[in-house]
């Protein structure tokens, strides 16, 4: 995948309608009076669709509350008060974040720890059983301390949690370290280290799904105050921090940040605002395009058919029709995981799907290309999963439930197996049993792909492919088969398939091969009778029928008594 930097161009944001502004001179991206009041509104988080803030009564500090605000076509609606949650039991609780694991919702969120040495805030857990939160619990000591923790973060699968700790043995005053959940526990916190900490304050950490961490920190080099900066993590190693740019920092404070689509919804105390810290909005993520590129092997193979954007759970965002040039092109948002479908309606067994990771770029439009290779028209079935015979020895009828009973009476009326001439076929023991179920579940296969095909293929595309064939070929071991033995059957004249055999005909490996290749084809077609589409279309496939005599195969005799099929559009 390469990634291309295209001209610039302006892309909307969330916001809520009709909200009012807190001053006649408003900063810009304050969310104004619908969130925003005289006191603090700060950490932004979201989660699950919902943006959750927590509101701070400055003239009581005691008086914390989280509202929330849900997400409607791409909206903020008027925040709600959350007075579910079991934060509110706690001295200065708040700073909840939310993660999902194992099909159960969890909350975590800092409060006073009144079991340290020095009572100081700790984090605290809680599950929501049946629809409301368990009793909070303090996570453990690898995580909690004596020592200050709060800003909890956590990852959308619950692996990383990061928080904030003033402990000893730090880079600077308040550092962020993380802990990773595995083997059923949390492991010891460990510092971020001085790629993310400094010798001041960092506060408010925040995890995208994709690995990036966004923290505040008042270190020099910045606006002033507090400012966002973000980093990558992988495998525990981190990048450097980077400053985001104005608007989103300001020469007040910055502090903490929640990612929506392409915005940033942040919390500071900048000018024109309501009081305190309100919240505000602002574009962080230039548009992200994507590109899909059908490429063929043949000039011959139609590239159109549609394209199906999906989201990480597999639900479909959006479908596009695909030209014949091959080329399709879908909006992504960032920080956000994909999947891309491609469907050819000529090759409706062949759906590649590719995984996309978007990311999130304020500075360059980013376009992302992949490419799709067709595969040949020639789908081949040569069964070399299945470690049986296709064939009882000698015998040219699949060995099928029904076959084998058919060729088990011939045995019981002695029309086969009686004189020398047809002893090359063996009578069959209970063995076969085994080995009918495992070859109509081989040929069925087949069957369902050719169905595949009738169900889903355009008429035009077998219209543009007239040499639309199934061919099938049979082998024999390479056991030989005496110079008297005969074909004791029916009579075979079809002079489409290339196949005249009379009952008494000499019968060698070679012809063997071929009345097994013919046989399958027999039970293939009678099947295929019963699907409605076969009469629509079978005038427009040409069945080849070959046999190879002796397969090359270095495999054991037993293994060597098959068929091969190819299904497809001759070159």
């Amino acid at each position: 995948m390469k990634f291309c930097v295209l001209i610039l161009i302006s892309i909307a944001f969330i916001s809520c309608s009709s909200v009012k502004e807190c001053t006649e001179n408003k900063e810009t991206g304050n969310l104004g009076m619908v969130f925003n009041t005289e006191n603090d509104e700060y950490a932004p988080l979201y989660y699950n669709g919902k943006l959750y803030f927590t509101a701070l009564n400055l003239k009581n500090p005691s008086i914390v509350r989280i509202f929330y605000s849900s997400i409607i076509n791409d909206s903020l609606q008027p925040p709600t008060y959350d007075n579910n949650l079991p934060i509110y039991q706690y001295q200065n609780g708040g700073l909840p974040t939310f993660y999902t694991k194992d099909g159960k919702e969890y909350l975590i969120f800092a409060a006073m720890n009144n079991t340290a040495k020095r009572i100081n805030s700790g984090l605290y857990i809680s599950e929501k059983i049946e629809g409301k939160w368990d009793t909070p619990k303090l996570l453990p000591n690898t995580i909690n301390t004596d020592a200050y923790e709060s800003y909890p973060a956590i990852s959308s699968d619950g692996k990383y949690l990061f928080f904030v700790s003033d402990r000893e043995g730090g880079v600077g005053k308040l550092d962020i370290y993380y802990s990773i959940f595995e083997n059923n526990q949390w492991s010891i916190a460990q510092n971020a280290g001085p790629l993310i900490n400094s010798i001041e304050d960092e506060l408010a950490p925040t995890i995208t799904n994709l690995n990036e961490l966004y923290f505040a920190s008042n270190r020099d080099g910045g606006f002033g105050g507090f400012d966002i900066y973000k980093a990558t993590f992988d495998n525990n190693v981190f990048t450097s921090a980077n400053l985001l740019k104005y608007p989103i920092n300001s020469k007040y404070d910055d502090i903490g940040c929640a990612l929506i689509d392409n915005s940033i919804v942040l919390s500071s105390n900048r000018a024109g605002g309501c009081g305190g810290k309100d919240l505000y909005q602002f574009t962080m993520c230039k548009p992200i395009i994507y590109q899909g590129n059908i490429i063929a092997k043949s000039s011959e193979q139609p590239l159109d058919g549609k394209a199906l954007l999906l989201d990480r759970d597999k639900n479909i965002l959006s479908e596009q029709i695909v030209p014949n040039s091959g080329i399709f092109t879908f909006a992504l948002k960032p920080n956000t995981q994909y999947y891309i479908r491609y469907f050819n309606a000529c090759l409706p067994n062949y759906v590649p799907e590719q995984k996309i990771n978007s990311v999130c770029s304020d500075s360059m439009i980013i376009k992302l290309t992949s490419n799709y290779i067709l595969p040949s028209n020639i789908q081949s079935f040569d069964f070399k999963d299945y470690k049986i015979p296709f064939f009882v020895t000698g015998y040219y009828y699949p060995n099928t439930v029904d076959n084998l009973q058919a060729l088990r009476l011939k045995f019981s009326y002695n029309i086969i197996g009686k004189k020398e001439n047809t002893r090359y076929i063996e009578n069959p023991g209970n063995i076969y049993d085994g080995y009918a179920i495992q070859v109509e579940d081989a040929l069925n296969q087949v069957i369902s792909y050719i169905v595949g095909i009738l169900d889903n293929v355009k008429e035009d595309c077998l219209e543009k492919h007239t040499n639309f064939k199934i061919k099938i070929t049979g082998f024999a071991d390479s056991r030989p088969i005496s110079k008297n033995s005969i074909y004791n059957d029916e009579t075979i004249n079809d002079n489409k398939l290339g196949i005249n055999v009379n009952d008494g005909d000499n019968i060698d490996n070679l012809l063997l091969s071929k009345l097994r290749a013919y046989f399958t084809y027999k039970y293939i077609n009678s099947k295929l009778q019963n699907i409605s589409n076969y009469s629509k279309f079978k005038d427009k496939i040409n069945w080849v029928i070959i046999g190879k005599g002796v397969a090359d195969d270095e495999v054991e005799q037993a293994l060597q008594r098959k068929v091969s099929i190819e299904i497809g559009a001759d070159d």
